[in-house]
C-alpha cells in the first residue's frame, strides 16, 4: 500500500508539472520501488552476498542512485494485492504464500505480465526478495520463459519490520539464541546455497 500510495502521488506531481504520462510513470516507479528503509536493507544483503560484485558495482545501494538506469524494479505479481480475512475486516498487503502460481489471478498476472517484463531483459540477473517470488520465478523457469541460471535466490525480503531475521542472514546473531519463529535454519540453508551459487557465477565472470 505504501508503494502504491507513493508512486500515484509522485505520479499526480509529476503530471501537473507538464510532464508525459511516460516520463511522469518513469518518476513515480524510481520513487515508489523498494522504498524508505527496504533501499538500504536490500543493499546491504546484496552487498553480503557480494552480488554488488557480480554486478561490477562498489555497492548494490548504486542501484536506487547512480546505477538505477541498469536495473528493473518489478514485482511478481503487477498490481498491489490486498487481502483480509474474516476475523479481522482490516485490509492489508498481501504478505505472499505458496499458492502464488496456484490461484488463477495471480497465476495470470505472472503468465501475462512478470514473463512479458522478463522476455525483454534474457541477459539480466534476476534477484527475488524472500522466497514466494522465487516460486513464480522457478515456475517460469519451468515453462521455459526465462533462464534458471539467471535466478539468485535467497535473500530475505527488505522489509524493516524483519530485523531478526535479517540479522540471521546477515550472521550478526548467535544462531544458537535464535527465536524459533525467526526460521533461522531455513534462511541459513538458503544463504549458504546463494553463497556457493554467486561464487560460482564470480568465478566465471571474475575469470579465477
Amino acid at each position: 500500500m505504501q508503494q502504491a500510495e507513493a508512486s500515484l502521488l509522485a505520479l499526480h506531481g509529476a503530471l501537473k508539472k507538464g510532464a508525459t504520462v511516460a516520463d511522469a510513470a518513469k518518476v513515480a516507479k524510481a520513487e515508489a520501488s523498494f522504498k524508505g528503509e527496504m533501499r538500504e536493507i536490500g543493499a546491504r544483503l546484496m552487498d553480503h552476498f557480494s552480488l554488488n560484485r557480480l554486478f561490477g558495482l562498489r555497492t548494490a545501494a548504486e542501484l536506487f542512485g547512480t546505477a538505477a538506469n541498469r536495473v528493473h524494479y518489478t514485482s511478481a505479481l503487477r498490481y498491489p494485492v490486498l487481502e483480509r480475512k474474516p476475523a479481522d475486516p482490516t485490509w492489508k498487503n498481501y504478505g505472499g504464500d505458496v499458492k502464488i502460481v496456484l490461484r488463477p489471478a495471480m497465476k495470470a498476472m505472472v503468465d501475462r505480465y512478470l514473463a512479458q517484463e522478463l522476455a525483454i531483459l534474457p541477459g539480466a540477473w534476476l534477484v527475488p526478495f524472500g522466497p514466494v517470488p522465487v516460486l513464480a520465478l522457478e515456475y517460469l523457469a519451468s515453462q521455459g520463459k526465462i533462464d534458471a541460471n539467471r535466478i539468485l535466490p535467497g535473500l530475505n525480503h527488505p522489509s524493516g519490520t524483519h530485523w531478526n531475521r535479517h540479522k540471521c542472514q546477515l550472521n550478526l546473531v548467535d544462531h544458537r539464541s535464535c527465536a524459533s519463529n525467526v526460521g533461522c535454519e531455513t534462511i541459513q540453508s538458503r544463504s549458504r546455497l546463494l553463497r556457493e551459487k554467486v561464487a560460482v557465477k564470480l568465478m566465471a565472470t571474475e575469470g579465477h
